[in-house]
């Protein structure tokens, strides 16, 4: 009988599924042990509305087809339990294993950004444009140098912008703060 792994939302169109000699073991109760070992790409969506403080949950799941199955957790395993978060780069991430319906193998990555970074590199020197620019407009209008003041803020302003329209995600909606 053939067996076939295949996983949910693959981001390769090339997948098959996993490579036909898995080895298992079997003991004499019925527990089948599958180690598997492979790398694959799937796609999970953002939702970077919230950004700099957006999360994004990822489920990756994999089923059996072939064969009538129940999955279940092992005995002292962590099933369906958030790891402690650890940091990544920009992200705080947690994961869990579980079983989907007793059908399914899944693994959950939460991601939750960590806003610092972006507050100090992106949001303050917007805040403080916006504040500058505000000054602009209260200035005696008989100063001279309301002009040159005004459009040294402006150019500020279109540099900032272009550093910030790097910095934001580029896929699914527009942050608030864009």
């Amino acid at each position: 009988m053939m067996i076939f792994c295949l996983l949910t939302h693959s981001a390769d169109g090339k997948y098959q599924g996993l490579s036909k000699d898995v080895p298992l073991q079997i003991s004499s109760d019925g527990t089948v042990i599958w180690t598997v070992e492979t790398l694959t790409s799937t796609i999970c969506d953002a939702d970077p509305f919230f950004f700099p403080a957006d999360t994004m949950e990822c489920h990756i799941c994999f089923s059996l087809s072939a064969i009538e199955q129940t999955i279940e957790c092992g005995g002292g395993s962590s099933c369906d339990v958030w790891s402690p978060p650890e940091q990544s780069g920009e992200w705080n991430r947690k994961d869990k294993i579980f079983a989907e319906s007793n059908k399914k193998a899944c693994f959950a990555v939460h991601l939750e950004r960590i806003p610092l970074f972006h507050i100090a590199t992106t949001v303050g020197p917007c805040v403080i444009l916006v504040v500058l620019m505000i000054i602009t407009f209260v200035m005696p209008i008989g100063k001279g140098d309301r002009i040159s003041f005004g459009v040294t803020i402006l150019l500020s302003m279109v540099v900032s912008l272009v550093f910030v329209t790097e910095v934001l995600p580029v896929k699914g909606a527009l942050p608030f703060f864009g």
